[in-house]
C-alpha cells in the first residue's frame, strides 16, 4: 500500500509541481463545568470522592492547516492546545483534549505527572498540546489513499456503536466536532457510486514504540486495527459488511441505513470472537454480540425524534458486577462504557427559534434500572460563534459506599457551558 501511495505520487508529478494553496484556520472553545456530588463518606474518606462541588474550566485552541498539492493531493495539519483547570466527575466529559493511542508520539503535557492527578482535585492545572491530524490523502483514479493521523469510524449508530472500535465518543460528551485522530493507513476504492471497499490499518496501541526497543513495545498484530468494510447502495437502502481483527479480536459486523417511508431507520450488529475461538489458543471469554437499532422521525421541519434500542452480551444484570467489568481491559482502553446489557437512547431537537436550538436527551440502562437526562439549549451568537448550555442528570439508586446499585445513578448532578468563535 506504502508503494501504490509512492507511485500515485510520483505519478501525479505535473499536478505537484504546481503551488501548494494554503488555507489556515482554527477554533477556540471554552467549557465550564460545576459538578454537584451526592454524599458517599466512604468514598470521600478514601479520596475517591468529592464532598463538596466540583469546578471545572476549559480553554482550547485547535490550529487548522491545509495545502492542497495540485489537483489530487493534499496535506491537513491539526494542533490543538488545552488548558484544563480543576476537574470534574462526568460521563465523557467536554470531548476536548481528548487523546488517542500514537505510533508516533505526538503529544506533549505540562506538569509531566497530569496523568496521575487526583480526579478529585478542585485546584489542579494541565497544559496538553496535540498534533491531532497530520495526514496525507489524495486520489489516484477510483481509489482515494489517506496516510496519517486521521479520525477511524465505522458504523451508523448515535448513542450505541458497536462498529466503532477505536476511540468512540460516550453518549454524555459534550463536543464531539473532532474525533481523536490515530496513526493509520486507508484505503478506499468506489464502483459509481453504488459500492465502496476500504481498507484500515490503524495502531490502537497504548503502548508508543522507541527506536532501541528499550520500552518493550514490540509491532504486532494485537497492536493493531485491520478492518475491511463493503458498502453497497440498493435504491435508499446502504448495506455494509464489517470485518476486523481489533486488539487481537476477530470481530465480523453489519450495518443497514434505510427509510421507510418518512421514518430513518440504521442499525448496526458487531459479532465478536475474542483470542482462542479461532486458534489454538485456550479462550478466556464467551464470543459475545453487540447491535443497536435505531430510528429517526421528523413530526415537523423543525423536530427530529430519535431513539435507539441496543444490546450487549457481555454485560452483566447485576449491579455487583459493574467493578469487575470496568476493569476489563475493553473499558480500560474507551472501546466500551456500558456494563449492562439491556439500553435504550432517545433524543429530541427542536428548533426554538432560526438561531436557538433545544435538544433533550435520555439514555437508560432498562435492567437497573437507571438513566442519564441531558437537556440543551444551543444558540447561534454571530456569524463565527455559538454558546451552548446544559447539565447531565443521573437517575437512578445510588452506590453505598464501593457497592454500585445501579449504572447511571452513580453519576452526579452536572452543569456545563460551551462558547466556540471559528475564524
Amino acid at each position: 500500500m506504502l508503494t501504490l501511495l509512492l507511485a500515485g505520487l510520483l505519478g501525479s508529478g505535473q499536478a505537484m509541481a504546481e503551488p501548494a494553496a494554503l488555507a489556515l484556520n482554527g477554533d477556540i472553545k471554552t467549557f465550564t463545568l460545576l459538578t454537584l456530588p451526592y454524599d458517599n463518606p466512604a468514598l470521600s474518606q478514601l479520596g475517591l470522592w468529592p464532598d463538596t462541588p466540583q469546578g471545572q474550566g476549559i480553554f482550547d485552541a485547535r490550529l487548522k492547516l491545509r495545502a492542497d498539492l495540485g489537483k489530487s493531493w493534499r496535506l491537513t495539519f491539526h494542533h490543538d492546545i488545552s488548558t484544563v483547570v480543576g476537574a470534574t466527575t462526568t460521563l465523557g466529559g467536554s470531548g476536548v483534549a481528548a487523546t488517542a493511542p500514537e505510533l508516533i508520539d505526538l503529544t506533549w503535557t505540562q506538569p509531566g505527572d497530569a496523568a496521575t492527578t487526583s480526579a478529585t482535585s478542585a485546584t489542579s492545572t494541565t497544559i496538553q498540546g496535540r498534533t491531532d491530524r497530520l495526514l496525507l490523502q489524495g486520489e489516484i483514479g477510483p481509489v482515494s489513499l489517506a496516510l496519517g493521523r486521521q479520525p477511524v469510524s465505522f458504523g451508523s449508530g448515535l448513542f450505541f456503536t458497536p462498529l466503532d472500535l477505536v476511540s468512540p465518543f460516550f453518549p454524555g460528551t459534550i463536543d464531539t466536532e473532532y474525533k481523536p485522530g490515530v496513526d493509520a493507513l486507508r484505503v478506499s476504492a468506489y464502483a459509481g457510486t453504488a459500492f465502496e471497499q476500504r481498507l484500515v490499518v490503524a495502531w490502537v496501541d497504548s503502548c508508543t514504540p522507541v527506536a532501541d526497543g528499550s520500552e518493550g513495545c514490540d509491532l504486532g498484530v494485537e497492536d493493531l486495527a485491520i478492518a475491511s468494510w463493503s458498502q453497497v447502495t440498493v435504491g435508499v437502502t446502504d448495506l455494509g459488511l464489517f470485518l476486523g481483527e481489533i486488539h487481537d479480536d476477530e470481530v465480523l459486523g453489519a450495518s443497514v441505513v434505510t427509510a421507510l417511508g418518512p421514518v430513518g431507520v440504521h442499525g448496526d450488529a458487531a459479532l465478536t470472537l475474542p483470542p482462542g475461538h479461532l486458534d489454538g489458543r485456550t479462550p478466556t471469554e464467551d464470543i459475545f454480540l453487540r447491535a443497536v437499532l435505531g430510528a429517526d422521525w421528523r413530526p415537523s421541519a423543525k423536530a427530529t425524534l430519535s431513539g435507539e434500542a441496543y444490546i450487549q452480551t457481555n454485560g452483566v444484570t447485576d449491579p455487583a458486577g459493574y467493578l469487575a467489568q470496568y476493569a476489563g481491559d475493553r473499558y480500560l482502553r474507551g472501546e466500551l462504557w456500558a456494563a449492562g446489557r439491556s439500553y435504550l437512547g432517545l433524543n429530541w431537537a427542536q428548533e426554538v427559534l432560526p438561531t436557538l436550538s433545544a435538544n433533550l436527551a435520555v439514555v437508560a440502562n432498562i435492567e437497573d434500572p437507571s438513566a442519564l437526562l441531558i437537556p440543551a439549549l444551543s444558540a447561534s451568537v454571530g456569524n463565527n460563534a455559538s454558546l451552548a448550555v446544559g447539565a447531565y442528570f443521573g437517575l437512578g439508586k445510588r452506590p453505598e459506599g464501593m457497592l454500585l446499585r445501579s449504572e447511571l445513578g452513580f453519576l452526579p448532578t452536572t452543569a456545563y457551558s460551551q462558547i466556540s468563535t471559528y475564524f
